[in-house]
């Protein structure tokens, strides 16, 4: 049986020049936001290990928000849907879906009484609309832009008000219910990316790409002035009121976050958070006791208002799909790399991470190997080779240069004190900690791996009439080729007591042949309970176990000495392929995928 124990979870999708917007837990236990068709609900007191993931929209979501209740979470994504779901269960049972919008939901709001929601974002003849949670009934109009709405907002009192924030430039003002237009507020001279009321409902903030953050009165909209002269010298995308209304919270595309008093319109506090393009601010929740910002690269960023100057915790990780796994061999350490070519290392057991620095990588790194030694050997689809180090998370100065190979390059594998490439024409083979030994000309490889001892190294191709082909090292010499096959050769995994060679196949077949028998396979039935491509496997410690991952979103555990015997994870990553697998421990086996998120199996053979 395989358990899920923890999940590395997937950070924010971000977009440069737009804001992102994340929903807080009225109980303040999790908080809220999206990547892919993802709601991603991770917990606040330990957001390094537990998370829960909601999978159920069929197209990329935009937004997330609890309701008042703390009951339900309403999510809208890019096709104008938006999904009521329950939070009490771990179904997530549905409650109503309504497709309410030409366009991307962008935002939303309930009300305090948990009965009504505001909906905006991008359209074809309206840009918001007002309905019951229950029915989706309409309960007023959404009128007075004329292009889409970014933020949306309640007056958390009776009498009910709402007001929105567009890219016309205006901020429009509405009463009800039913929810009527009643003004149209115009100091803004760019795009307003943020509306906001305060907890108390007396005043609201608009702020917007020119830097300026404007006071509404809550009941009537009044003008009350302007904080700071400007807020920020970048565009603002988020705002944060404090619990008691009496601060608030800006972030920028300047890389800072400011904290302001509301009464006085002074500067509290200022945070910085660096130099770079990634370091801009594109979102911020105030829940409770926690202060959350967010980064261009989706970095997660704790913050003391006690202490400004630098966040107290950052949370990194991958924001894209990861498409490389390896581990340290002692398990302690796992290595993955991303298609945006991050290269991230993780501590198994906390789940805190290091990005690795002075990558020379500039596009999706395709394979990972880490030697007994700790060092890193990153591939990438740009056709480089960069060696770096786990321990220090970054490329040292007596590290080898990048390397240019001369194909691109599709696997990596690592054992005694070898290191292989699999490239599309070519293997590369290299002895630690990064000399090369050996290179030779290949035809439409896709995967290899080396035996435990270093002295035999495996390759597959894209060719199904091809058979496997066995090496010797250094020389690349072929001394044997195993039987064909009828499809291609999409992973291959020696068994760490050397017995055996995995194979996976595009055809959904995993075949195990045995060394001492001259590669014939090492038993008679066929493990093809896949539904679709096989595309990584993982040995356990002790050579009994092979596990294997899947495009069918599936993980499979296969048991060696009884063939018949099998422990199946349906939808281990939903609505994601299974990109690879490693075992850390006996017990622990853990998965990646294409949902951007590590997972952390147990898995109990019994």
């Amino acid at each position: 049986m395989l358990t899920l124990e923890k999940i590395f979870a997937s950070l924010p999708k971000t977009e440069r020049g737009k804001a992102i917007v994340l929903g807080g837990d009225p109980k303040g236990e999790n908080f809220l936001y999206v990547n892919g068709n993802s709601v991603f609900i991770r917990s606040l007191k330990d957001p390094f290990t537990k998370c829960d993931v909601y999978t159920q929209h069929s197209t990329a979501t935009g937004v997330a928000k609890y309701s008042p209740s703390g009951f339900y979470i309403a999510s809208g994504d890019a096709s104008g849907k938006v999904r009521i779901w329950d939070t009490t269960q771990a179904e997530h049972v549905l409650k109503n879906e309504f497709h309410v919008l030409g366009g991307a939901i962008r935002d939303l709001a309930w009300t305090s009484d948990n009965q009504r929601l505001i909906i905006v974002g991008e359209g074809r003849e309206k840009f918001g609309v007002a309905i019951l949670a229950d029915s989706g009934a309409s309960v007023g109009e959404i009128i007075g832009h004329s292009k889409a709405i970014n933020s949306v907002d309640f007056k958390p009192q009776r009498p009910f008000r709402a007001v929105t924030a567009s890219e016309d430039f205006v901020v429009c003002f509405y009463e009800g219910p039913p929810f009527k237009f009643k003004k149209q507020n115009d100091e803004h001279t760019n795009f307003v990316n943020v509306v906001r009321y305060a907890p108390s409902g007396e005043l609201f903030a608009s702020a917007g790409s020119t830097g300026r953050i404007l006071l509404h009165e809550g009941k009537t909209s009044e003008y009350l002035g302007e904080i700071g002269d400007p807020a920020h010298k970048g565009g603002i995308y988020s705002l944060a009121f404090s619990p008691n209304s009496d601060r608030l919270l800006s972030v920028s595309g300047d890389k800072t976050a400011r904290l302001w008093n509301v009464q006085d319109k002074s500067l509290i506090g200022e945070w910085s958070f660096g130099n770079t393009i990634n370091d801009m601010q594109v979102s911020c929740l105030w829940c409770n006791d926690y202060v959350i910002t967010v980064s261009l690269d989706g970095s997660l960023n704790f913050l003391d208002l006690a202490n400004p100057g630098k966040p107290t915790e950052v949370i990194g990780g991958h924001s894209k799909p990861i498409t490389a796994l390896d581990r340290s061999a002692d398990g302690r350490t796992l290595v993955t790399g991303s298609t945006d070519a991050s290269l991230v290392i993780w501590d198994s057991a906390s789940g805190r991470m290091r990005r690795v620095t002075g990558l020379a990588h500039k596009n999706q790194i395709q394979a990972l190997a880490v030697d007994a030694s700790g060092t890193v050997y990153s591939v990438a689809m740009d056709d480089t080779l960069q060696v770096s180090s786990s321990a220090d998370a970054a490329v040292r100065a007596d590290s080898p240069a990048p390397r240019k190979l001369d194909s691109q390059p599709v696997d990596a594998s690592a054992a005694a004190d070898l290191v292989a490439i699999a490239c599309r024409q070519h293997l590369v083979l290299l002895r630690s900690p990064g000399a090369v030994v050996a290179t030779v000309a290949a035809s439409a490889l896709t995967c290899c791996a080396l035996s435990p001892d270093g002295a035999t190294l495996a390759v597959g191709g894209a060719d199904a009439k091809a058979p496997i082909r066995l090496l010797s090292t250094p020389q690349l010499a072929e001394i044997q080729s195993v039987a064909e096959h009828q499809a291609e050769v999409t992973a291959l995994a020696y068994s760490p007591d050397g017995a055996n060679l995995a194979a996976g196949f595009a055809d959904r077949y995993v075949r195990v042949y045995s060394v001492a028998n001259g590669y014939g396979l090492a038993n008679t039935e066929e493990w093809c309970f896949h539904t679709a491509r096989v595309n990584c496997l993982a040995w356990t410690h002790d050579s009994k176990y092979l596990a294997t991952g899947s495009l069918d979103c599936s993980i499979i555990v296969w048991s060696l000495d009884s063939p018949r015997k099998r422990i199946v994870a349906k939808n281990a990553h939903p609505m994601s392929q299974i990109t690879k697998l490693t075992w850390i421990d006996a017990n622990h086996l853990v998965s990646t995928g294409q949902d951007s998120n590590i997972k952390v199996w147990n898995v109990s053979f019994d």
